[in-house]
């Protein structure tokens, strides 16, 4: 469970932060922020957001490293390095901490909000907020909003967006309002931190006490509690990631199933193929039995015994139209049945892949993995895909080590001709057919091999309106040897010092290159 007041309180009196200086801040992980502080010995603070289990204290526990620097731990490593805490309170008895910090140029304050349902650290300077560990918009949480005080901060409890809701209380009320606030902190301060008195503005309300959890006395209560959460906070997280874990594979693998089931039902039309060649044959052998503008037709079946069957016809086609249609059809079936059965055996690759890393989680005792996972997987592979190489245009693929960027369209070939390949990157293109550009891009010192040519003229072929005929001739140069063509539509090049070369498409080139973009972006 997450610090109550009196605890807040109690921790803040025992660790007496004022005149600490900030030596380090590490964020171990996506909710837990770490300052390591120095006053008259070195001191690790937790500041801990994780729902149910809010807090701050002390640990002398081994702090691990993030993977990775995250946005909220660099801008406090910037700001707030070698900063001397001049003050930490919580307000309003509130869960909410304010540490004033002395830097060599100014004083920032950094709130902390230990709410479990809203928990948040702010970073504020000279009443405008710098950042915040969780942007929320709707709460005026952003960089840059305005800062607004809290009670306890002035006389006067103001409208805030940070803390408690405006209060309705107006006139002679909201000064009892404050009077009351005013001498429960006093009570609670008077007391020594063993309980908190949090009254309400509601006169009908009664007045609710706070106070601090059995713990052995023998020990501080920041040695208490950074032991307790040592052995409870983890088991909480587990179940809790556990739980996340559940829904979120459960829901990826309930999609990709009934995509497979799609899948399956779709190959089995597809082996009915021969069907539709051999309709197509029934048509053209009885040309002269067929009248113009028929729904459909009956014809003999010579392959069953002359038995009679129906076949449906288009009737805005002739029977040489409705036949062809039919070939067309079977075409389409053969050719993709191929296809088809790779996307299958993909789907399955997935599920199973899925199914065992779930598995994994299942039995996973450290929730820092499980979050890791989760964090990694909820990535949408747009984001993946910008993150590799940011805001460039198209497809990219890999073969042998080799990087092959691809254009679909004219605005895609001209943007990666401008500003993402060089003059010793190779390209190629199709001859007699629009298509997209695909580029090699140059390793020092290395000519490209044939096999990594051969894919790139399969990615040329495959993005063009070649594709239909399954091979093609292009032509291959480098970037250099291209010169733009005056007055002529967008992306359009004059190339020189080409080379042939003709390509026959291979679906094992083709299949390679589609796994190995899968697995960048994965």
């Amino acid at each position: 469970m997450s610090l109550n007041c009196a605890e807040i309180d109690k921790i803040l009196e025992e660790l007496d932060l004022e005149g600490s200086y900030i030596q380090k801040v590490v964020q171990s992980s996506y909710s837990v922020m770490v300052l390591h502080l120095y006053k008259t010995r070195p001191m690790s603070l937790v500041i801990c957001l994780e729902p149910g289990a809010c807090r701050l204290h002390e640990t002398t526990r081994k702090i691990p490293k993030f993977d990775k620097p995250l946005r909220f731990m660099e801008l406090l490593r910037s700001r707030l390095r070698g900063a001397k805490i001049t003050e930490a309170v919580q307000l309003n008895n509130d869960r909410i901490v304010r540490f004033s910090l002395e830097t060599s140029s100014d004083t920032l304050y950094l709130y902390i909000r230990l709410w479990s349902g809203a928990a948040n650290m702010l970073l504020v300077d000279n009443g405008s907020i710098v950042d915040a560990f969780y942007r929320r918009p709707s709460r005026h949480e952003v960089s840059g909003e305005p800062w607004q005080p809290l009670p306890g901060e002035s006389e006067a409890a103001a409208t805030q967006t940070f803390g408690n809701e405006p209060s309705a209380a107006a006139g002679s009320e909201s000064k009892a309002v404050a009077e009351s606030a005013s001498a429960a902190v006093s009570s609670a301060s008077n007391a020594k931190n063993t309980s908190a008195v949090v009254s309400s503005p509601a006169a009908d309300k009664p007045v609710k006490t706070y106070t601090i959890r059995s713990y052995d006395t023998s020990k501080t209560f920041n040695e208490a509690i950074d032991e307790w959460y040592a052995r409870q906070a983890p088991v909480l997280s587990l179940e809790a990631l556990r739980a996340e874990a559940e829904h979120f594979y459960g829901l990826k693998i309930e999609k990709i199933s009934r995509a497979l089931e799609k899948l399956e039902a779709k190959k089995h039309s597809f082996l009915q193929a021969d069907t539709l060649k051999h309709q197509g044959d029934l048509l053209l052998a009885n040309l002269y039995r067929i009248p113009q503008g028929a729904a459909s037709v009956e014809l003999e079946d010579y392959a069953a015994d002359n038995r009679i069957i129906r076949i449906a016809l288009d009737p805005r086609k002739t029977a040489q139209e409705n036949a062809a249609g039919y070939y067309e059809r079977y075409k389409k079936a053969v050719s993709g049945l191929e296809a088809l059965t790779d996307d299958i055996e993909a789907s399955k690759r997935t599920l199973a892949a899925l199914n065992e890393e779930l598995a994994k989680l299942r039995i996973e005792e450290n929730p820092y993995i499980i979050e890791k996972v989760l964090h990694k997987r909820k990535i949408p592979v747009q984001r993946k895909q910008a993150a590799q190489e940011k805001e460039r245009p198209g497809l990219t693929f890999y073969h042998d080590g080799w990087i092959l960027y691809v254009g679909r369209t004219a605005a895609e070939n001209d943007e990666l001709l401008r500003h993402h390949v060089r003059g010793k990157d190779m390209w190629l293109h199709v001859r007699d057919y629009s298509g997209g550009y695909v580029f090699i891009k140059n390793k020092n010192g290395k000519t490209v091999p044939l096999p990594v040519l051969i894919a790139a003229g399969n990615l040329a072929v495959f993005y063009s309106k070649a594709r239909r005929n399954g091979q093609a001739d292009l032509y291959y140069t480098a970037v250099k040897d291209l010169r733009r063509a005056k007055n002529a539509p967008k992306g359009t090049v004059l190339p020189s010092n080409e080379k042939n070369l003709s390509v026959k498409l291979d679906p094992a080139v083709l299949k390679q290159l589609e796994q190995s973009r899968g697995e960048a972006l994965s």
